[in-house]
């Protein structure tokens, strides 16, 4: 009624619409204070990249003079493919003198163990004689030694035939020793009968026989003897042949590879005299090019244009980046310049949000003038709802919590509830509340005023000193509660401090767990007397209040 009276609600409005537009403002200028940035200190960016730039363009300018002087040293330089092929060919002519020395050497440590000298290879078509005279030896040494060797080979022929002979001579006289008996005939002479004729042999016959075998025994064994002296010559002389034909192949073998040995050593000279008119040709044709044509300095001129080269590439990497450093630090001071534009711009916008945030304030005071009285009961709305907060979360078991009060309600109420419902983070009206909610709710209200008014001034006329309302009574609250919200509401009714004295009635029974004092009251209702019992709790407070 008061605020359809007072048409309140349109001054609320115009209030939150104040507060609103403030807070617009403000973020506004507080987003505009962020970006705001002292002109003095772009300036003195400004400043600081402007003498970067003049050392840069030192540096650059130095940058170039070097440059130039490194191109004109190098260009002074003979090219690198001239340099290439002159190192090339003076190394190639290192290696060929070093394996021409190396061949003449070995070719010389061999010559020392021989009769022979160097001199007997110059011309080579003196040791060519001297193997071809060497060949001729060793070609008739061989054919003597053939001859001889048949001669040995026929001799071991007539060495066999005798002996031979020997062994006949010796089997005849041991066969007629064998085959004859000798006997006395009536002439009392000793005969033996030939086995082979039947005719009578004499002992003097037999006798005359063997020694006829005996002497061509003798004969044939003197013919050995002396044919085994002529064989033995014979092996001498294949032998002296042979010992010489092997010391000819062996000389042959020598000097040919001495020969083989000298000619690669030519060859090898005359590949390092090649090489030595190769790079004569190349200095004749390119001579003006060169300052020095050391082999040594040719190397390090190499190395020096290498490390000129390097230095240039180097400077000339140096010089971009100074450049790009350049470019970029103009377009910086393109942009700190339009940034400055900017801040002078942005403190213009700044200050007129100033005067508008001013004149919102103005415009909220003349407002407020007339809200005073509304102001109270707004403020005591909001400290109802707050202090409703510290009861409602524990009475639901953590689902609700955050309640809100609005003036702007029905007309019925005159007030708007609402309240959070922390498994959905949504604020729900009170109407889809279960009863039991709805009760805890309620309870937690009524403690929330009761608390209040034991510390606020409910209206103008209340005296300035808070009056001593800390007695709380409450008459049935626990009806519409299940048991668990039932004990929460009692266990925290006991450890409240908010009121001296705290009296509930209920005709709900109490948990027996809950121990503080109890009047029990019943009634007869054959006398229709009522009757009260006292039952003090002996435990204190704090000790109740221990877990």
């Amino acid at each position: 009624m008061i605020i359809d009276l007072f048409r309140l609600n349109i001054i609320d409005d115009a209030l939150a619409f104040l507060d609103r537009e403030s807070k617009n403002v403000k973020y506004n200028k507080e987003n505009l204070e962020r970006k705001r940035v002292p002109i003095d200190r772009i300036e003195k960016d400004i400043t600081d990249v402007e003498l970067e730039n003049v050392e840069l363009e030192k540096n650059l300018t130095d940058s170039i003079r070097e440059q130039k002087e490194h191109e004109q040293q190098i260009s002074d330089f003979p090219s690198d493919d001239l340099i290439s092929k002159l190192g090339g060919l003076y190394d190639q002519q290192k290696i060929l003198e070093e394996n021409s020395l190396t061949y003449k050497n070995d070719f010389q440590r061999k010559i020392k163990n021989t009769k022979l000298n160097i001199k007997d290879f110059e011309p080579l078509s003196k040791i060519n004689e001297n193997i071809s005279l060497l060949i001729n030896e060793e070609n008739e040494i061989k054919s003597l030694k053939v001859t001889l060797d048949k001669r040995r080979e026929a001799t071991y022929k007539g060495l066999g035939k005798t002996k031979g002979r020997i062994d006949d001579n010796k089997k005849k006289i041991k066969k007629m020793e064998d085959s004859l008996l000798f006997t006395t005939n009536e002439n009392n002479a000793e005969v033996a009968q030939c086995p082979t004729c039947q005719n009578e042999l004499t002992k003097e016959h037999y006798n005359e026989m063997v020694d006829e075998f005996s002497k061509e025994i003798k004969i044939s064994q003197e013919k050995v003897k002396s044919i085994a002296e002529i064989i033995e010559k014979l092996d001498l002389d294949i032998n002296g042949k042979q010992t010489k034909l092997d010391y000819i192949k062996k000389q042959i073998t020598v000097i040919q590879g001495l020969r083989n040995d000298y000619q690669n050593y030519q060859k090898k000279v005359l590949d390092y005299d090649k090489a030595k008119e190769r790079t004569i040709h190349f200095l004749a044709e390119h001579k003006s090019k060169f300052a020095d044509i050391n082999p040594d300095n040719i190397k390090l001129l190499s190395i020096e244009k290498k490390k000129l080269s390097t230095e240039l590439t180097a400077i000339i990497k140096e010089s971009k980046e100074n450049q790009k450093k350049i470019e970029g630090n103009l377009n910086r001071i393109v942009d700190l310049r339009s940034e400055v534009n900017q801040m002078k711009k942005l403190e213009k916008d700044i200050g007129e949000f100033e005067i508008d945030i001013d004149h919102i304030s103005k415009a909220k005071e003349l407002v407020r003038r007339f809200v005073t009285e509304y102001m109270v009961v707004k403020r005591l709305v909001k400290n109802i709802a707050l202090t409703t907060n510290k009861y409602i979360k524990d009475f639901t078991s953590g689902q609700y919590s955050d309640l809100l009060l609005d003036l702007t309600g029905t007309r019925k109420t005159g007030l708007s509830l609402k309240i959070k419902n922390n498994f959905n983070g949504v604020h729900e009206s009170i109407d889809v509340l279960s009863g039991g909610d709805k009760t805890a709710l309620g309870m937690a209200l009524r403690l929330a005023i009761s608390e209040l008014m034991s510390k606020i001034r409910p209206i103008k006329e209340s005296p300035k000193k808070n009056p001593k309302i800390d007695i709380l009574l409450l008459d049935e609250p626990l009806a519409a509660l299940d048991a668990t919200r039932r004990e929460r509401i009692l266990k925290h009714l006991i450890k409240s401090k908010t009121f001296s004295q705290i009296f509930l009635i209920t005709h709900t029974e109490i948990p027996s767990d809950i121990n503080t004092h109890k009047i029990f009251v019943s009634k007869d209702h054959t006398t229709g007397i009522s009757t009260a019992k006292f039952k003090r709790e002996n435990s204190t407070i704090s000790s109740l209040l221990k877990p």
